[in-house]
């Protein structure tokens, strides 16, 4: 019977649209709880959920995100798998905490983008830095999503299955040029299965106390991001993560 469930719960979790990840993360929640309460689910009451939140917090000290996640995964599965509402809406949930995150400075990003010791590892780590694209999103990436034109770059189902386009810098245009001269790149894009383990692998070449703000590369997004939300800002900075000993770039008004 519950075998029976729980195949049920992944077809309807496919039936909603969400992402294989956001699927197998669900999932994994479900079974966990479950496990937790050992019970057959007719029998699962609104304490034993109450319960297994307070398990997550106090036990496993899990983090205000996740338990969210393990309560959105549990209240799906009895909506709309079991059809039974056990008033998982009015279990009270922590106050999602919001925090301005850490970047890196601009040394420190150049110390990371030139650890890189092969050509498609740097270019990575560049549009990393310079677009603001995730992982999926940079493996997915394809000759056809680059606009020399508009200096943008196309972003394929992206976080939540959206497109978007982001910025394109000169810097990471010529970059891109040279690194489809080498490798030939077809309809795989950057694809790259070792591609965040590689990654990760880069930031141990770098000194640990120059990473500890971010144990992840991938928070190279961030610090583009944080820098400004306007195209000039970020290209002058990304020059200078560059050419380090080029002289800053003032604008008109900074020089009056």
């Amino acid at each position: 019977m519950l075998e029976q469930e729980l195949q049920n719960y992944r077809r309807d979790l496919a039936l909603r649209g969400y992402s294989p990840r956001t699927q197998s993360t669900y999932y994994r929640c479900l079974v966990s709880f479950l496990e937790y309460c050992g019970e057959p689910t007719e029998k699962i009451t609104k304490e034993n959920i109450k319960n297994y939140l307070y398990h997550l917090i106090d036990g496993q000290k899990l983090s205000e995100s996740s338990l969210r996640q393990a309560r959105s995964a549990i209240c799906y599965f009895f909506s709309q798998t079991i059809g039974r509402e056990v008033e998982v809406a009015n279990i009270p949930i922590q106050k999602k905490k919001r925090k301005l995150p850490e970047v890196f400075t601009v040394e420190e990003v150049f110390r990371i983008i030139h650890s890189a010791d092969n050509l498609k590892h740097k270019t990575i780590l560049m549009l990393t830095y310079s677009s603001g694209l995730r992982v999926g999103e940079l493996v997915n990436l394809k000759v056809s999503d680059i606009s020399r034109d508009s200096m943008r770059l196309k972003v394929r189902d992206g976080k939540g299955g959206k497109d978007r386009y982001t910025l394109l810098s000169e810097i990471c245009l010529n970059q891109l040029e040279d690194y489809w001269k080498t490798y030939r790149p077809c309809s795989s894009g950057m694809s790259d299965r070792n591609c965040p383990e590689a990654m990760m692998k880069m930031t141990k070449m770098v000194p640990s106390s120059e990473l500890r703000k971010f144990p992840e590369v991938m928070k190279l997004r961030f610090t583009a991001f944080s820098m400004s939300s306007m195209h000039m800002k970020i290209t002058i900075a990304f020059r200078r993560v560059m050419t380090p000993t080029a002289p800053t770039v003032k604008s008109t008004a900074e020089s009056r």
